[in-house]
């Protein structure tokens, strides 16, 4: 059990986050991400082969139900389970079919009827979303002015039945959108 795992951190190490799913449990530290595969040390990559930095406070992950594994700080690092092949994706000035800039705080993944697959991707200032097969993205910067508005980042997503997704601020509440 992860009770008796503590012989794997370093010292000084600490554990920012934990995901789980039925064949892998992650863990990640500020120096490194840590798989477990039946409570056993499957593979460990060091944050700075990844990220290009030796630690870091502040970072995201979501395990999803398949074989991909997503790193988020600044940048959004999609890391292949299976093959170990890591993609990278930044904010580009252009800002052509590039994430948003800013932190990223939160992730979900939505699956609709047909298994695509689109990554929501909450930001310090507004909201990515990552369509999956095509690797597109759209953003939606939060602009306080705006009636329609998405908000400052999210809590939460839900898609409901009805197509409808609620999705919940931490600050300011809960928005529904068609």
């Amino acid at each position: 059990s992860l009770t008796t795992r503590n012989e794997d951190l370093l010292i000084n190490e600490k554990i920012i986050s934990i995901q789980e799913n039925d064949y892998y449990r992650v863990l990640l530290t500020n120096s490194r991400l840590l798989i477990f595969e039946e409570d056993e040390l499957y593979t460990s990559y060091q944050l700075e082969d990844i990220i290009g930095a030796e630690s870091v406070d502040e970072a995201t992950i979501l395990l999803e139900e398949d074989e991909y594994l997503y790193l988020g700080t600044d940048k959004l690092f999609i890391i292949d389970l299976y093959t170990d092949e890591i993609s990278l994706f930044k904010y580009s000035k252009e800002g052509l079919n590039s994430l948003m800039e800013g932190e990223i705080n939160n992730f979900s993944l939505i699956i609709d009827e047909d298994f695509n697959k689109e990554l929501w991707i909450s930001l310090n200032n507004g909201i990515s979303i990552l369509k999956i097969d095509d690797e597109t993205f759209r953003n939606f910067k939060f602009n306080q002015r705006s009636k329609n508005k998405l908000p400052n980042g999210f809590s939460s997503i839900l898609k409901l039945p009805n197509e409808e997704i609620l999705v919940s601020n931490s600050n300011t509440g809960l928005y529904r959108y068609s």
